[in-house]
């Protein structure tokens, strides 16, 4: 994970890289901006608007981990989708795919 520009403890952006799934793979970091408000951090992927949050910054990414997992899983697995989903499910192939078995 890259870490740039720093404000105070939580830095701006990161790359994120670690998904839990052992059935799909990261093909590039997917670029993270990081919010703080009271007691809450929340990571967000502005391109397809999907985010996680928690009380720290690991929770919040790892939030954002199962999030985009399912997310992936769902939009997969869906023969007939809206405009707007197909265009999300697009951008999610170009950061993740199926691990090869």
């Amino acid at each position: 994970m890259l870490l740039t520009k720093p404000s105070g403890a939580i830095p701006r952006a990161i790359l994120f890289g670690a998904l839990e799934s052992s059935d799909l793979r990261l093909v590039k970091p997917i670029p993270l901006k990081t919010e703080k408000t009271k007691g809450t951090v929340s990571v967000v992927w502005e391109e397809i608007n999907e985010f996680g949050y928690g009380g720290t910054l690991s929770e919040a990414i790892f939030d954002f981990a199962a999030t985009v997992t399912e997310l992936h899983v769902t939009l997969s697995e869906k023969e007939s989708l809206s405009d707007d989903l197909l265009e999300v499910r697009n951008k999610l192939s170009e950061y993740i795919e199926l691990r090869p078995r």
